[in-house]
């Protein structure tokens, strides 16, 4: 029978095997980091997404306003709300308010979107998180005169 340090000392010097424990300690390091790059992307994507639907919500009410369609229930409510689905919005309806007035914009347009997203289970997410509500606001930097409209 051999000495346990002997033992020790042998195994301590044995490299047979380490390229398999070295692989095993760090595949879910490596799946870890993957998982959390792409649920970053999409976090971003859906992000994009329902702010380019924003904007195409305002843009459109801000050309009802143009063509002299102020009504905010019955003129620009629809208009935004139609841009917003047709920008795959599916939350609740917009909210328009005008005439939208700040410290930069006067007599501007403002739609406000909000939407509920379940985010640990949409589009496999690999990482779970809680549902939460996602707001989206158009820049208030939308300006409407007579015929145009400038950032």
């Amino acid at each position: 029978m051999r000495e346990p340090a002997s033992l020790l000392r042998r195994l301590f010097h044995d490299k047979r095997g380490l390229s398999a424990v070295t692989v095993a300690v760090s595949l879910p390091v490596l799946f870890g980091v993957a998982g959390l790059g792409i649920d970053t992307g999409l976090w971003y994507t859906i992000k994009r997404q329902n702010q380019s639907a924003a904007d195409a919500a305002a843009l459109s009410a801000a050309y009802e306003v143009i063509a002299s369609n102020t009504n905010v229930a019955t003129n620009l409510t629809p208009a935004a709300s139609q841009a917003a689905t047709r920008n795959n919005y599916g939350g609740t309806t917009p909210v328009v308010t005008y005439p939208y007035s700040d410290a930069i914009v006067t007599g501007g347009v403002r739609v406000t979107l909000s939407q509920t997203q379940n985010a640990g289970s949409r589009r496999g997410s690999l990482l779970s998180r809680p549902s939460r509500s996602r707001t989206r606001r158009s820049p208030p930097s939308i300006r409407c005169r007579l015929s145009a409209c400038w950032p």
